[in-house]
């Protein structure tokens, strides 16, 4: 449904206010049901300006290098969480003394 309103290439990206004025939706919905389209085959990629519909190849490489680092990001962040749980939840830890 989010494909449908979407322009072609960077230049023409669309907020997520304004793709849920038009589709009837709260923004914050927004994020997930991009999640669910792009999994669903649709090459919606996103920039600061919002969202679009992928142009060309290097669009395309430019969001998989993006959505890459921010999922580095989360690993890092939830390894350096699971340091604080017991040796039992988190074998690969040292036993918190």
């Amino acid at each position: 449904m989010i494909h449908e309103v979407l322009k072609t290439g960077k230049g023409n990206a669309i907020t997520a206010d304004k793709i849920a004025k038009i589709i009837g939706c709260p923004a914050k919905e927004i994020s997930e049901k991009v999640k669910l389209e792009r999994r669903a085959g649709h090459a919606i990629c996103s920039c600061q300006n919002g969202y679009y519909l992928a142009a060309n190849d290097d669009e395309i490489r430019d969001i998989c290098g993006r959505l890459r680092h921010r999922a580095g990001e989360i690993f890092a962040t939830r390894k350096a969480l699971l340091k604080h749980l017991p040796t039992a939840e988190n074998p690969k830890q040292e036993p918190n003394k």
